[in-house]
């Protein structure tokens, strides 16, 4: 019998590139092969080397999901033009249980929890793919509001790339806002120049979280986008399209790996636009038009099955695009570009609906320092 290969054959480079390229559910059965594998999967360097493949593949990303049926998170994945579960999460301790989902970062889940009799609130960091998890609680968290149905802060979860930690960020009316430190355990209040209110939670797309801004008179019209720095923890604004300006609106959300901003207009009309990088490097980026939708107007007949996209969810390998109804919603559909219109539109098997519009499969975990 021929002598097989043994793995310690293999150049360490090799071996970390094919392992990068395993979903989460293989690393951690092999991490019992042998100790130099389970060395190699613990070490924080394969951890981004197999988050930046992830990022990669489109096999990789998946949306948390809530389901009505039973108070369960699920991650689900679009594969072959249909929707599937792939996995369940739901802890039983009464400490660790969700209200919902603020937030992702990294394959990094943020819930918030409220007790319940005393109202007091705290969050909880979750790693769906590893199932860490982890709790921290803010000490303002008095002005905090106790329901997301009269929230006057908004939030985000970033990673900062220069201190090698995850910060989150709350923000208020007016300018103000907080700054907690995963690695350090630590808030930092700071104050930004920019008037207005943040509305709706953050969006997290390769290291920036982004806001859409507007008057804090009214929820409307739109004024700009807002996103945070990691790098100085400072509030800045980003300007958008230059054929937005005129319209009341719009929406950010993470599509597949890139700052997508989508508007309605008049009648049923969806226009996207990507945050992509210049043709000319140099960091800097630009925004692209992706599409321009027509919905066509809604028929009379009640009965009649209309289809009304209102989230981008995803795109395919082919640049379809892959909508959501409402955000209430249970029906998603694939919109053709090069057609021109949607395919069939489906139903999602589940009472649920997407919490969270991108979940990068991610080995990531941050750790708190406790003094």
């Amino acid at each position: 019998m021929e002598n097989q290969q043994s793995t310690h054959d293999f150049p360490y480079d090799v071996l970390e590139n094919i392992l990068s390229r395993l979903p989460i559910k293989s690393l951690l059965r092999f991490k019992t092969v042998c100790k130099s594998w389970n060395a190699m999967i613990k070490d924080p360097g394969f951890a981004e080397t197999h988050s930046k493949q992830s990022n990669i593949s489109n096999s990789r990303c998946f949306f948390a999901s809530y389901s009505f049926e039973g108070d369960t998170y699920c991650l689900i994945k679009f594969k072959g033009h249909e929707f599937y579960m792939e996995s369940v999460f739901q802890f039983q301790p009464e400490e660790y249980k969700f209200d919902h989902i603020l937030c992702s970062c990294e394959g990094i889940l943020l819930f918030e929890h409220t007790n319940r009799e005393t109202l007091k609130k705290k969050f909880v960091l979750l790693n769906p793919f590893t199932r860490n998890i982890s709790t921290f609680s803010c000490p303002f968290s008095d002005e905090i509001h106790a329901t997301r149905f009269c929230r006057s802060e908004s939030y985000g979860l970033c990673f900062d790339k220069y201190e090698d930690d995850y910060k989150f960020i709350v923000v208020f009316r007016g300018g103000r806002y907080l700054v907690y430190s995963i690695k350090n355990d630590s808030w930092v209040e700071r104050r930004s120049e920019l008037t207005g209110c943040v509305r709706r939670e953050g969006t997290y797309v390769n290291g920036v979280v982004y806001w859409v801004m507007s008057k804090c008179s009214s929820p409307f019209p739109y004024t700009g986008i807002v996103y945070f720095d990691p790098k100085y923890d400072l509030l800045k604004k980003l300007h958008g399209p230059e054929d937005l300006e005129h319209h009341t609106f719009f929406f950010l959300t993470n599509l597949t790996g890139n700052l997508c901003l989508y508007t309605r207009f008049e009648g049923f009309v969806i226009r996207i636009w990507l945050l992509k990088e210049h043709e000319h490097g140099g960091g800097r980026k630009r925004w692209m038009k992706l599409a321009s939708v027509d919905m066509g107007e809604p028929p009379e007949e009640e009965e009649s099955e209309f289809f009304y996209a209102g989230i981008p969810l995803c795109l395919t390998s082919e640049n379809e695009i892959v909508f959501q109804d409402l955000p209430w919603g249970g029906k998603y559909a694939v919109y053709h570009p090069d057609k021109q219109k949607f395919g069939e539109v489906k139903e999602f098997p589940w009472d649920t609906r997407i919490a969270e519009s991108s979940c990068l499969e991610s080995l990531h975990f941050p750790a708190i320092r406790r003094e």
